[in-house]
């Protein structure tokens, strides 16, 4: 099971990961290499201005609300674990008193038993 430091730091992975960043395109083409970036940084402008950006908003927004359900039944379960923790350790302590009852019955019964034979 994944302890909550573990857990913290995978998340910590996963909020990194959402962050969107826009990639800076350069050419090293000899002579026309600055046509081309121009050119491709025009080009990419208007992509991401009027398609990427939107998807990438509607992914990240997904992202945020998933990491926040991932929380939510992290905390659930440990909440959970503690409880289950609890309930053997009761279970364990009404399995004592449970044999220790039957060795009371046992020790009445021969008792009764002993005396029904005087």
């Amino acid at each position: 099971m994944m302890n909550v430091r573990e857990f913290q730091q995978a998340l910590d992975t996963l909020v990194r990961c959402t962050q969107v960043t826009e990639y800076d395109f350069r050419s090293n083409l000899p002579v026309i290499g600055p046509l081309v970036q121009r050119v491709r940084l025009f080009w990419n402008g208007i992509s991401t201005r009027w398609y990427v950006r939107d998807y990438a908003r509607q992914q990240l927004q997904f992202q945020t609300n998933l990491l926040q359900i991932i929380e939510i039944l992290y905390a659930e379960n440990q909440e959970l674990y503690r409880r289950l923790k609890d309930v053997s350790t009761s279970l364990s302590v009404l399995n004592v008193r449970d044999a220790m009852l039957k060795q009371d019955i046992d020790a009445i019964v021969r008792q009764l038993s002993l005396q029904e034979q005087r």
